[in-house]
C-alpha cells in the first residue's frame, strides 16, 4: 500500500519556504504506522515541498494521501487534494491536524464544499490513522464503504445521498491511563527526517504533550488537551544528539532546534531535556539558539532550567497575551508575575512576551498600558499579533462571537501564497482577523496598530537598549520614557506620511470576503505591514526616527543634561545601517563622564557582528533587487539585529 503524507508550506520560485521547520507531525504519524501496520506492505513517503510532491506525482498514484491541516496552508492542501482527485479518484484522502473546526456545523460545511477530502480526522492521529489504514485494507480500499465504517473520531460526507457522517468518539491519546507516548516511535531516530534535515530545515521536537490552560483563542485550549503527558528516559538526548551528528555528517547550515511543547521548561521532567540540550551543546556546539515557548507557571523552575544552557541560547517566551484583568478572566488565562520578568533579566535571559490585539475586554487603554506595564518589567522583545478566530478554537464557537460582539475580516497571511502545478495556478491562505470587538472598536483598533508599529521600531530592534540602561540608574520608568516617544511619533509632521501609508495599507489588507481581486497588488497585500514599515522606517526615515527620540529626550520628566541628550542622540544615528550591502563602518567613540560611569565604560563602538554579516551576505546572493532585500531584511536578521551592535570598553 503506497501511503503519502504531506504537511505542506508555501514555497517561493527561490524554493524558499514560508515555513522552514521539520513536519514533525506527520513524522511521527508516519513512523508509527510504520512500524504498526501488519497488513500488507507500507510505501511511505513524506513530502513539504509542493515542488518535490508535484515531481512524484509524475509517476505515482498513492492509494492513501493524509493531509496535515494548518491554517497557514490550508488552501494549497485543497489544492493539492483536488488535483489528486483529479488524477487518480481512488486515491483516500484524508485531512487531519489543528485547523478543524470546533463546531459540527463547521466539519459538514467543510466537506460539504471540498469533495475531494473524503475524511476528517480530529484529535491525536496515531491511533485513528492505523485504524483508518486497517479499515481500507479490509474493505478492499473501498472509499464509499470506509467512509460509513463508523470509524472513530472521523468525519466524512456522503455526496450521492447528501449525508453527514460521523464516528463515535473516544479519547485514543497515547500517554493517557496505561498508554505511554514512548509508545510513538522517534522519526529522528529511524532516519525519516533524514530527508528534510538535508534539506537544511529547522528540526523541531516535542517532549510532551497537553497543556492544563484553557484559553479559548488557542487550538489547545479545550479539555481535551488538558492532560499532560510525557516522553520519558533519555529520548529527546538521543534525538538531539543524532541531529547533531546528522548535521555534521551532512555539513548543512542549521543551528537552531525549536521545541514545540506548549510549556516548555516548567515541568520537573524538563531537567532532563535540559541537560541533553547542554550535552550536545558542548559536544556538537548545536543547537547555538532554542526557539521554545516557556510555561505559564513555575517561573524559578524555568529560570533555573534556561541557565543550565549556554548564556544567550535561549530566550524566555512569556506568552502573556493581556496584562487586563477582564480579558484574562474572559479568555480564561493565567499570566506569570510582572516581577518574574524583572528576576529573569537581572539573571542575564533575555524574554519575550505575546501580547494579542483584539481579545475580547481590552480596551485601547488597556492594550497600551499593559505593553508599557511590561517594558517596565524589562521585557526585551514583544510579539504583538492580532487576535485570529482559529478552526478548533473555543473562541470559534458561535455563542462565543455573539456574546463579545466579535467581528472578523478575511486577511491574506503573510508569505502564504504561491503559484503551483503546471497552470500555476495562484493558492493563498487567509486568515480571519478580529478587527472589532464590544469594547473596541475599529477607530481604536487602527490606534493600536500605530502603537505596535512604534514598538517594533523603536523597541523590538533594541534602539532604545542603552537609554534604557541610563534611565534605570536615573530611577525612570522606561514606560514614561516610551510614552514620550508614541506621543512624539503622532504629532511629528515628518513622520506622519508613514503613518498615513501604514494604515492605509492596514485597511487595505481587511477583505469582504476570502477572495483576492482580480486586480489587486498581490505584493502589497501579501506583505506584513509591520515588518515592511519598520524596514521603511530604518531605511528611509532616520533623520524622523532621530528627531523623535531627541524630543522624548527633551521632556522634564527625562531629566537629561544638554551634553547627554546630544550624546545619545549621536548614539543613537550611529546605529542605523545606511545601506545593507556596503555599509561595514566600524567607530570607537568616547564617552562624556556622566555617562562613563553608568556604563564602566571610557569609549562605545558600533559595528554589525559576524552573525549580521553572514545574514546580510545571504540575502544579498539571494535577492539580487535593493528593494527585495530591504524587504526581506526583517525575516533573514529579525528586529533585533536591523541595527549596528554597541559595545562599551
Amino acid at each position: 500500500m503506497k501511503a503519502v503524507l504531506l504537511m505542506l508550506s508555501h514555497e517561493d520560485q527561490n524554493g524558499t519556504l514560508q515555513n522552514n521547520h521539520i513536519p514533525l507531525s506527520i513524522g511521527v504519524i508516519g513512523e508509527f504506522l510504520r512500524l504498526n501496520f501488519k497488513k500488507e506492505n507500507l510505501i511511505l513517503d513524506l513530502f513539504k515541498r509542493p515542488s518535490q510532491f508535484e515531481s512524484y506525482l509524475k509517476d505515482n498514484s498513492p492509494d492513501i494521501l493524509m493531509l496535515a491541516n494548518y491554517m497557514w496552508n490550508e488552501n494549497l492542501n485543497l489544492f493539492y487534494a483536488q488535483l489528486v482527485k483529479k488524477l487518480s479518484p481512488k486515491t483516500l484522502i484524508i485531512l487531519g491536524g489543528p485547523n478543524i473546526s470546533i463546531n459540527l456545523s463547521g466539519k459538514e460545511k467543510f466537506l460539504r464544499e471540498n469533495s475531494c477530502i473524503d475524511i476528517i480526522v480530529e484529535g491525536d492521529g496515531e491511533i485513528v490513522s492505523l485504524k483508518l489504514l486497517d479499515k481500507f485494507y479490509e474493505l478492499d480500499k473501498s472509499i464509499v464503504d470506509l467512509k460509513r465504517a463508523n470509524t472513530i473520531n472521523c468525519f466524512a460526507f456522503d455526496h450521492m445521498n447528501s449525508e453527514f457522517l460521523t464516528g463515535d468518539v473516544e479519547d485514543t491519546r497515547l500517554g493517557v491511563e496505561k498508554t505511554s507516548l514512548d509508545e510513538i516511535p522517534s522519526p529522528y531516530l529511524s532516519g525519516l527526517m533524514d530527508i528534510f534535515l538535508e534539506d537544511g530545515a529547522i528540526p523541531l521536537l516535542e517532549s510532551n504533550r497537553g497543556c492544563p490552560y484553557s484559553c479559548s483563542f488557542c487550538q489547545q485550549g479545550t479539555k481535551y488537551f488538558s492532560k499532560i503527558r510525557f516522553f520519558e528516559g533519555t529520548r529527546i538526548y538521543d534525538e538531539l544528539l543524532y541531529i547533531s551528528k546528522k548535521i555534521k555528517e551532512l555539513d548543512v547550515n542549521i543551528s537552531i532546534v525549536e521545541f514545540a511543547d506548549p510549556n516548555f521548561g516548567q515541568y520537573k521532567q524538563d531537567l532532563d531535556v535540559f541537560e541533553g540540550i547542554k550535552k550536545t551543546q558542548d559536544l556538537y556546539n548545536f543547537p547555538s539558539v532554542v526557539y521554545c515557548s516557556t510555561g505559564k507557571a513555575q517561573a524559578e523552575r524555568i529560570m533555573a532550567h534556561s541557565k543550565i544552557l549556554k548564556p544567550g541560547s535561549i530566550m524566555i517566551r512569556a506568552a502573556m497575551q493581556s496584562m487586563n484583568p477582564e480579558t484574562l478572566a474572559t479568555v480564561k488565562r493565567k499570566n506569570l508575575a510582572k516581577q518574574v520578568f524583572e528576576d529573569f533579566s537581572e539573571g542575564g535571559v533575555e524574554t519575550y512576551s505575546d501580547i494579542m490585539l483584539g481579545l475580547p475586554m481590552e480596551t485601547y487603554k488597556s492594550y497600551v498600558d499593559g505593553v508599557l506595564q511590561l517594558m517596565d518589567s524589562n521585557i526585551d522583545e514583544f510579539s504583538m499579533p492580532q487576535t485570529l478566530v482559529l478552526k478548533g478554537t473555543p473562541m470559534e464557537k458561535i455563542s462565543y462571537l455573539k456574546e463579545y460582539d466579535i467581528k472578523t475580516r478575511p486577511r491574506v497571511i503573510p508569505e502564504c501564497t504561491g503559484s503551483y502545478g503546471e497552470g500555476l495556478i495562484m493558492v493563498n491562505e487567509f486568515e480571519d482577523m478580529i478587527m472589532h470587538t464590544s469594547s473596541m472598536n475599529f477607530e481604536d483598533y487602527l490606534k493600536c496598530r500605530q502603537f505596535v508599529l512604534i514598538v517594533m521600531v523603536f523597541h523590538n530592534t533594541r534602539l532604545l537598549k542603552h537609554i534604557y540602561k541610563f534611565l534605570d540608574c536615573r530611577m525612570i520608568k522606561r514606560s514614561t520614557f516610551f510614552r514620550e516617544i508614541f506621543n512624539a511619533s503622532l504629532t511629528s509632521e515628518s513622520f506622519a506620511p508613514v503613518f498615513d501609508d501604514f494604515l492605509n495599507l492596514t485597511k487595505g489588507e481587511l477583505l469582504d470576503e476570502a477572495i483576492l481581486p482580480s486586480d489587486i497588488d498581490l505584493d502589497e497585500i501579501t506583505s506584513n505591514k509591520i515588518y515592511k514599515f519598520l524596514t521603511i522606517a530604518l531605511m528611509k526615515h532616520q533623520s524622523c526616527l532621530i528627531e523623535i527620540v531627541t524630543v522624548a529626550l527633551q521632556k522634564a520628566e527625562i531629566n537629561m543634561s544638554e551634553e547627554e541628550i546630544q550624546f545619545f542622540t549621536e548614539m543613537f544615528e550611529n546605529t542605523f545601517m545606511s545601506d545593507i550591502k556596503i555599509d561595514r563602518k566600524t567607530e570607537i567613540k568616547n564617552l562624556p563622564a556622566s555617562i562613563s560611569s553608568i556604563f564602566d565604560a571610557e569609549t562605545y563602538e558600533y559595528f554589525l557582528t559576524e552573525y549580521q554579516l553572514d545574514r546580510i551576505d545571504s540575502l544579498v546572493t539571494n535577492y539580487p533587487k535593493i528593494e527585495d532585500q530591504e524587504n526581506k531584511l526583517p525575516y533573514h536578521l529579525r528586529p533585533q539585529n536591523m541595527v549596528k551592535t554597541i559595545r562599551f570598553a
